[in-house]
């Protein structure tokens, strides 16, 4: 027809349904249903493919097991079954906005929703679904009254069913703000009446007339603290709180003067377990107490959202996602983005760059038919099958558009949800819709994969016989030398230890305009008095953006490889504690080399905060001149350990009493005094940080609120060495590809925790054989390691592949872009748009992917 709005028809035979078609139909009936509320229904996305209902042939969902095909793989990849509802969708804008109209200005720190960055036009969807029926390939439009009831009933249930993204949540970054625990029982001194005339607003302490905020205790007016974007002030409000505090008032909520409104007004709270923005839902009731009727005010200056919004949308977001430039869209093979399902930026970003290796597609994209053609009957939970489909989608024809400016507004773009579900399957962030660390997430693929790979390592072998045979961990294996001097007999030892990425340290200090940045941090310190206090409004404030530390790659390097002081540490050589001095180099340079600017760090206040800093990356990298060199001559070499030291050793890491600091600062935060303590221990009392992440990674543990044994306790029955694995734990750890052996020995390390047990045998996998045999005790183990992992080495000199960037004040909200460089061009990849980068951000990236120039050493 001649309706734009009308889907385009699949290729498939329509026709009306008669008594020869009905007969084919009941046939098929036995073993169709109704999918209940429990079921699991894929009518979002295809098992062997990246189509949804928007794709040009729709969607085929079985009625008799829910499960989905795409148009090319409905009858081949479908086994017997015969009755299928076909969903075709199309989306369509709605009608234009006048000519001329200003686009509406974010309201909202977030992206992809309503009122913030990037939010997508307004469409409408037009949907048709059919009967489709195998082997004829005949299509019945819906409704239509002479098919079966069951039929019908079975159609209509399955198009209707929520999907296991059906409750996607759009917001892909935006911050919460939580309701204060004081709020309810905030104290306010009686008889305290505040002027709701803004005229007769001025600090207290200063006489400054802006960045003013409302005590809601004691109708206490202070300045507040200065910020980056540009705003004022001299901390007077927080100084009057904590003179209260010291006199055993506890005041801890103010309000900004100029945000009260009937719609609600910027709170804050002192109290150090919040020092944040916060909500108070009985806000009008403690204005009311001091004598302002919120009702009856009027909004005149701009929340720290509206303004962290304005930073945003003028500097970082701009310069990331190139915003504002007239960049030329792509959309071919190598250059399709992927949609955002809400807070999975990360996600595309990393798949974006892993797409850009040679190696991974060889694996994955070139031939996914075998890993389809191999795959267990729930193929949804497969992940090389889901790797397969993603990469595949990334790196084929199928989503390129003829027209390449259509590629970020159409409707049929991969959506990886099934990918999303499987890769986040039982972990307590993956799993989740908040926004996370691409790092962390990066780590967390590679090990997944490998799992992956040792449970089905014939499977692999045959599937990837033709390329792409090396794991894609061994792709990135970095190996590191850590040399250690004792400062008391010179005496030196060297260790070698892997990993998957280098992180560098971003030294502030050795910024080149440090003078102009400490400069503008004093000026903003200092209270403004006389008449520029007495100024008011916006007119003649300081709007500047605070500068940015520009520091030198150099010396991120520099800080990276230079020799620290370890304290306290034990020498064999000395027979005590000493000071030992450490640095480290490269043993082996990987293929690929990720790189992390650890911009990201926990406060003193242990809030999570971003280091606003520029480090230009070279596209170049040379780190030969960073290679180990082992045992030189002349130098004498620590002794083994004294006879016993290892042993000592292990008991007293069994009797690690819990640092008081690291669990009174954990509470602190919220989490439980027991958990607190195990976390603490199980670090060693690394410190803080290192304690939280633990506590992130462990906290659904069902030991984790639980009381520490005391020392010397006896394990948990069947839980101990002597005792045998629960058989179903066993088995579940086996079917990962582990002998029983190994599978018992880590359940019996981990209390019988499954999980906990797999993440053991993962991160001992290097050495595996010696680990085992060491939980054993076996005197044998450091005379007979385990093979260690292949480890590729080249000489060090890398190029540039891409990078990832985050925009945000933390890695747990924000956005992530991706730039990548082929054929010598960048190109921006920023979720589903896929465009020419005019001036990529090599200064502001969060990960940098290189590649070795040189062959592997042998090769």
């Amino acid at each position: 027809s001649g309706d734009p709005r009308r889907p385009p028809r699949a290729r498939q035979r329509e026709m009306a349904v008669d008594e020869a078609l009905l007969a084919e139909i009941r046939k098929a009936m036995p073993s169709i249903k109704v999918p209940g509320a429990y079921d699991v229904v894929y009518n979002d996305e295809a098992i062997f493919s990246m189509d949804s209902p928007y794709a040009p042939g729709g969607l085929y969902v079985s009625l008799h097991d829910f499960r989905s095909y795409g148009e090319q793989d409905v009858g081949t990849r479908s086994g017997e079954d015969r009755l299928f509802v076909r969903l075709l969708w199309r989306r369509v804008p709605k009608e234009k906005k006048a000519e001329g109209a200003p686009a509406a200005a974010p309201t909202k720190l977030a992206i992809g929703v309503e009122g913030g960055f990037g939010a997508d036009e307004d469409f409408e969807t037009v949907k048709e679904s059919a009967l489709f029926v195998l082997p004829q390939r005949v299509v019945v439009p819906l409704p239509e009254p002479d098919l079966p009831e069951l039929v019908l009933q079975a159609c209509a249930a399955t198009e209707s069913h929520a999907s296991s993204f059906a409750q996607d949540q759009a917001a892909t970054w935006e911050e919460e703000v939580r309701v204060s625990k004081y709020a309810a029982d905030l104290p306010q001194e009686p008889g305290v009446k505040v002027s709701p005339d803004p005229k007769t607003w001025v600090c207290q302490e200063t006489g400054e007339r802006d960045n003013l905020w409302l005590n809601l205790s004691d109708g206490y007016i202070g300045s507040g603290r200065p910020q980056a974007f540009g705003m004022g002030g001299n901390g007077a409000a927080l100084r009057h709180y904590e003179a209260l505090k010291a006199e055993g008032k506890h005041y801890p909520l103010v309000v900004k003067l100029g945000t009260i409104s009937a719609q609600g007004a910027d709170v804050y709270s002192y109290a150090p377990d919040e020092d944040d923005s916060v909500k108070d839902p009985h806000l009008a009731k403690h204005l009311a107490n001091l004598g302002i009727n919120a009702m009856e005010m009027t909004k005149t200056e701009k929340t720290i959202t509206e303004m962290q919004i304005e930073l945003n949308a003028t500097f970082e977001f701009d310069r990331i996602t190139e915003a504002g430039r007239n960049l030329t869209p792509v959309s071919a093979p190598g250059f399709v983005g992927l949609a955002n399902l809400g807070n999975t930026c990360y996600i595309n970003s990393v798949l974006q760059l892993l797409a850009a290796l040679p190696e991974v597609c060889a694996r994955y994209a070139e031939c996914p038919e075998r890993w389809f053609d191999s795959a267990p009957k729930e193929a949804a939970g497969d992940l090389h099958t889901q790797a397969a489909k993603v990469f595949a989608a990334l790196t084929s024809a199928r989503f390129v558009c003829a027209e390449a400016r259509d590629a970020d507004a159409a409707a049929d773009c991969p959506r990886p949800q099934m990918f999303k579900a499987l890769i986040g399957k039982n972990h307590p962030e993956f799993a989740s819709n908040r926004q996370q660390d691409a790092l962390e997430f990066f780590q967390h693929l590679l090990e997944r994969l490998d799992r992956a790979d040792r449970a089905e390592a014939a499977r692999v072998a045959r599937c990837t016989e033709g390329g792409g045979a090396e794991a894609v961990s061994a792709l990135f294996r970095l190996q590191l030398e850590q040399r250690r001097q004792c400062t008391a007999t010179g005496a030196v030892s060297y260790a070698k230890h892997l990993d998957n990425h280098l992180a560098l340290p971003v030294p502030v200090e050795a910024a080149t305009n440090l003078a102009e940045v400490r400069a503008y941090e004093q000026a903003a310190k200092k209270p403004r008095t006389g008449a520029a206090a007495g100024a008011g409004g916006d007119e003649g404030k300081d709007k500047e953006r605070a500068p940015q530390p520009v520091v030198p790659f150099e010396a991120c390097l520099g800080a990276f490889s230079a020799e620290e002081v370890i304290a306290d540490a034990f020498s064999p050589a000395a027979g005590r504690k000493v000071d030992m001095r450490q640095r480290v180099r490269f043993a082996a340079f990987p293929r690929y080399l990720l790189v992390q600017l650890r911009r990201y760090y926990v406060a003193e206040d242990w809030t999570p905060k971003k280091l606003d800093a520029l480090v230009r990356m070279p596209e170049q990298l040379s780190l030969e001149h960073l290679r180990g060199t082992g045992l030189q001559p002349g130098e004498q070499e620590q002794p083994p350990d004294p006879e016993g030291a290892s042993g000592a050793a292990a008991a007293a890491a069994a009797v690690v009493e819990p640092d008081a600091t690291i669990v009174s600062a954990l509470v602190a935060m919220g989490f439980s005094e027991n958990g607190s303590k195990r976390a603490a221990v199980a670090t060693n009392n690394a410190g803080t940080e290192v304690s939280m992440e633990w506590v992130f990674a462990h906290m659904e543990d069902p030991d984790f609120n639980d009381p520490l044994p005391p020392p010397g306790a006896a394990p948990a029955p069947g839980t101990g060495p002597g005792a045998g694995p629960d058989p179903e734990a066993a088995a579940m750890l086996e079917s990962m590809g582990f002998t029983r052996d190994q599978a018992s020995v880590a359940l019996g390390q981990t209390g019988g925790n499954v999980e906990r047990a797999a993440d053991w045998l993962f991160s001992h996998a290097d050495g595996l054989d010696a680990a085992i045999a060491a939980a054993k005790g076996d005197q044998g183990a450091s005379a007979a390691p385990g093979a260690p992992a292949a480890v590729e080495d080249g000489v060090g000199e890398y190029e540039l592949v891409g990078f990832a960037s985050h925009m945000g004040p933390n890695l747990g909200s924000g956005h992530y872009v991706a730039h990548v460089r082929k054929g010598g061009r960048w190109y921006i990849y920023n979720d589903r748009k896929v465009a020419e980068s005019r001036d990529p951000p090599l200064d502001l990236g969060y990960l940098y992917l290189y590649r070795r120039t040189t062959p592997a050493k042998g090769a």
